[in-house]
């Protein structure tokens, strides 16, 4: 599928589609192993603004910025329901408390519980950018921990600049190609391999 984007905005856009189909899919069922997303394309052609909209379509709040300088970030994908124990009125676990906060106090270790999320389980997202490894990507795959991560089924992992492994190109459920056309506009292409 070919789509092009006219400003950063529809690259988004583009990226929270996608987020929540593949957020749809995990809540009916799991895969065998993670599942990846591979990124491609120059500087500048949109990967990280469209990593942005597909955290946001799996339902992330979090701020997602560029792991360009350590190479991957973590997120924890997760709904909240009130601690066991908490007294009504007690406004640090009402059921209006933003997920932020939780998200934040589950951070700091304080006593939110996560609901487990589609069949009884955690979701992490991955955001790995191989942007500056020059040599030895495999090795640099292993020291990462990375193929522990493409092993479970409770990830989902957005790698930018996946054209340094073929490892990861080979297990992507889905390929996305970004090619800068103009200053706003981007040539988006997107293979799923399912």
């Amino acid at each position: 599928m070919e789509i092009i984007t006219k400003g950063s905005y529809e690259t988004k856009d583009l990226g929270r589609k996608i987020g929540a189909e593949i957020k749809i899919k995990l809540d009916n069922a799991r895969p065998k192993n993670a599942s990846i997303i591979a990124l491609i394309g120059d500087l500048g052609s949109g990967k990280t603004t469209f990593v942005q909209g597909l955290a946001e379509g799996l339902g992330l709040e979090s701020r997602i910025i560029s792991p360009t300088f350590i190479l991957m970030r973590k997120y924890f994908i997760t709904d909240f329901e009130k601690t066991p124990g908490s007294q009504p009125g007690d406004e640090s676990n009402s059921d209006m408390s933003s997920t932020l906060e939780e998200t934040q106090r589950y951070q700091r270790g304080e006593d939110v519980i996560p609901k487990k999320i589609g069949k009884e389980s955690e979701l992490y997202f991955y955001h790995l950018d191989l942007y500056r490894i020059e040599e030895n990507v495999d090795a640099e795959i292993e020291n990462l921990g990375i193929r522990d991560i493409w092993s479970d089924p409770e990830n989902i992992i957005a790698v930018e600049w996946a054209e340094k492994s073929h490892e990861i190109i080979s297990k992507a459920n889905y390929l996305i190609n970004f090619e800068h056309i103009s200053e706003d506009i981007r040539k988006i292409v997107i293979m799923k391999n399912e």
